[in-house]
């Protein structure tokens, strides 16, 4: 009896044990395959003609494991979501820092296309996007309490933001940062792009800035051996021959520099792989915490009229520019529907 229950015992264990293995190799079936379609979107970014390098598939690959797992952890930094409504407007100190009144905030989430579309096609309640927007400073004088004493025409700081975007809608924060993923290895791929493009832009340049100063130095160089040689010695061109002569050199070892750097495809994969083995260097996701005042001026955090402790993300788009970014969720009860879209729905009615 005990033999048998033994066996029974036996045998669910070494099916448990088969269950979890096939569960492991399965996410690593599915994993592997989306390396592989990310490698085939680097190409396909790139230069499709990179297909063509052996086991190009295998050089990218590493890089392609990078971009995915510093997307995760990029994206994880991204504060939120939080509640973007104007009741929170009202009670947190972090939407009323974002947005100067309620109905800006309102104005700002309601007037983005994709927004009214999510609103249209879906009947959740809520909608989950990223909000990014540029910060300000700006200095300013004020009042400042110290102790008893009122001081006043204080240099401060006043904070700011604007230009703000709003990310295409998600049902829920794990599809938000999912898609979130996928918008960050396209940007690595973009920045990648670019810096290849820099590359190719000044190599053509450095080409052209050849041919002018060897078409320059010819000139100098017969003007040189002319007559006026004869007639008078002149410093200034010795300088000026000498001065290109440099100038010249300087050109020519740039452009032997550029040509070991990107010579052939295989150098363009390697530069490529090089670039996306660091992601952070494209794109630098970092958390950043601002001290208001309820004026939305910096203070310290040790100061008795700091009242909000605001913290964000930092995107910095390589050394081009930086925006600052926060997981939202926008309730359908304060989407305000355009003009046009409210005398649709009176018409709908009345012929209804």
């Amino acid at each position: 009896m005990n033999s048998g229950l033994s066996g029974i015992n036996a045998m669910a264990g070494i099916l448990r044990k088969l269950a979890v293995f096939g569960s492991v190799r399965n996410k690593k079936s599915a994993h592997d395959a989306y390396v592989i379609r990310i490698v085939e979107q680097v190409v396909d970014s790139i230069d499709p003609r990179l297909r063509g390098i052996a086991r190009y598939g295998w050089k990218i690959r590493p890089a392609a494991e990078r971009m995915l797992d510093y997307a995760s952890d990029a994206c994880s930094i991204l504060p939120g979501p939080i509640e973007f409504s104007r009741n929170a407007w009202n009670n947190d100190p972090c939407v009323r820092a974002l947005f100067a009144t309620s109905t800006d905030m309102q104005t700002v989430f309601s007037r983005t296309p994709d927004m009214d579309d999510y609103f249209k096609s879906s009947l959740a309640s809520d909608a989950y996007a990223v909000l990014g927007m540029e910060k300000t400073e700006k200095a300013v004088f004020g009042v400042e309490m110290q102790g008893e004493i009122i001081r006043r025409d204080v240099p401060q700081i006043s904070v700011s933001f604007g230009d703000y975007r709003i990310s295409r809608p998600a049902l829920d924060e794990q599809e938000l940062r999912a898609k979130l993923r996928e918008r960050a290895l396209n940007e690595f791929m973009a920045q990648a792009l670019l810096k290849v493009a820099e590359l190719s832009g000044h190599k053509e340049g450095l080409r052209k800035r050849k041919v002018s100063l060897q078409v320059k130095l010819n000139a100098l160089e017969r003007k040189q051996a002319g007559l006026s040689e004869f007639l008078e010695k002149d410093p200034e061109l010795d300088r000026q021959i000498a001065t290109t002569r440099q100038d010249f050199a300087r050109v020519e070892q740039e452009c032997s520099n550029m040509r070991e750097r990107s010579g052939t495809l295989s150098d363009v994969l390697r530069h490529v792989v090089a670039l996306l083995s660091k992601p952070e260097n494209l794109v630098e996701v970092t958390p950043f915490t601002l001290c208001l005042d309820r004026m939305n001026r910096l203070v310290r955090p040790q100061e008795p009229n700091h009242a909000q402790l605001i913290t964000l993300a930092q995107v910095n788009f390589g050394e081009r520019y930086s925006r600052m970014g926060i997981l939202a969720r926008f309730p359908r009860s304060d989407f305000i529907r355009s003009a046009n879209q409210l005398d649709l729905d009176a018409a709908i009615r009345y012929l209804g």
